[in-house]
């Protein structure tokens, strides 16, 4: 079983109730199947926003998906949050190689986007 035994969920997701019980443990196999469903309900999800002539529907479906995702785990586990978004900021250069985009971590616990290259144009610190 997880360790937790109920998630809270952020207020953009409070529709019903600030809290959902966690699902019972999944192995690796169970848990790639689901990511595989959830992947594919996505994308029905830009089919709709498609329908309804959104410039960007991959964008905007996937980018509300990670921020939902980012708060959840900040509202469970902030420790855990900070070293996913680490991680995250870690591998999109890899992905999107010559980016010049990156999150900077905030002392408050606040995530500032900036953009690198004109930061090191006008003299602040990008990271």
């Amino acid at each position: 079983m997880s360790e937790f035994s109920s998630i809270r969920l952020p207020i953009a997701l409070h529709s019903h109730a600030p809290e959902v019980h966690a699902s019972e443990a999944l192995d690796d196999e169970q848990f790639a199947a689901q990511q595989v469903a959830f992947i594919k309900i996505l994308f029905g999800y830009v089919a709709y926003l498609r329908g309804w002539s959104r410039e960007t529907p991959v964008a905007d479906a996937f980018l509300s998906t990670f921020v939902n995702l980012l708060e959840t785990l900040e509202a469970n586990g902030p420790g855990e949050a900070h070293g996913c978004a680490t991680k995250l900021q870690q591998i999109i250069p890899v992905i999107f190689p010559g980016s010049t985009v990156a999150a900077v971590f905030a002392s408050n616990g606040a995530i500032q986007v900036v953009d690198a290259a004109s930061a090191e144009k006008s003299g602040e610190p990008a990271s």
